[in-house]
């Protein structure tokens, strides 16, 4: 199973958290392919820890559907025992991809922009979506409707649940903090929008009912929203995942 192999792995080698991190440093690099002639934009929303080699490998199929394709890397220290610097980091994240879009979708003349979330990039998703005044479709892979609760249960991300617990933070209390980055928090910015949703009914990362709460409640809030269960877990449904803008 891909899920156990990788968190095994994820434990065995010790994350390491740079103490001189801030906020500003949220965003590793952004990369722009462009397709001659085509006036649509795929913004991609990377999630912790990708190999680079997906990363290039999902550009070039994007790019092959004749989409420009703007490609957001995230440091790895934006999800850490840190909780006000963990908000600082999603909102340095959502102004800064908003005002990026904005400008090239004007400077670019694109007439659609859509946004693609990959697991925790989901949740930079849902905040910069807060922030745009113009986008069209959204693919949502391997989401859940609350960072907090994925983090708490997920297999990869024990150590920081183990630290915040070492904080005397509880599960109710990081909730509370972290309500601004659920993407569930984000679903009016969301309305109106054709949204599609690819979930692994086997996923030990974000577990399948917290992306099955997110479709819900789209769907209570008379959102546009179709979803299609995988049955593989996290990580071989990222992998398996095919592009279809």
């Amino acid at each position: 199973m891909l899920d156990g192999f990788v968190a095994l792995a994820g434990q065995l080698h010790r994350p390491v958290f740079d103490d001189k991190y801030t906020a500003d440093q949220a965003i590793v690099r952004a990369t722009l392919l462009e397709v001659h002639k085509s006036r649509k934009l795929v913004v991609v929303f990377l999630p912790w820890h990708l190999p680079e080699w997906y990363a290039q490998h999902l550009q070039v199929s994007l790019t092959l559907l004749k989409n420009n394709v703007l490609t957001y890397y995230f440091n790895s220290s934006i999800i850490e025992a840190n909780t006000p610097t963990v908000i600082s980091s999603y909102e340095f994240i959502a102004l800064s991809i908003a005002s990026d879009i904005e400008r090239l979708r004007q400077e670019k003349h694109y007439a659609a922009v859509d946004l693609l979330g990959i697991s925790s990039g989901n949740v930079s998703l849902g905040i910069t979506a807060e922030k745009l005044p113009h986008f069209n479709k959204v693919i949502m892979v391997v989401p859940g409707d609350s960072l907090t609760d994925s983090l708490w249960t997920g297999w990869r991300t024990r150590r920081l649940r183990n630290a915040y617990k070492r904080q005397g933070i509880s599960l109710l209390e990081l909730q509370k903090e972290w309500d601004i980055l659920a993407p569930r928090s984000h679903i009016e910015a969301l309305k109106g929008h054709d949204i599609r949703i690819i979930l692994a009914a086997k996923d030990h990362f974000i577990p399948h009912m917290y992306g099955k709460l997110l479709v819900n409640e789209l769907k209570a809030a008379h959102t546009r929203v179709t979803f299609t269960d995988k049955p593989f877990g996290h990580v071989a449904t990222i992998l398996s995942y095919e592009p279809k803008f």
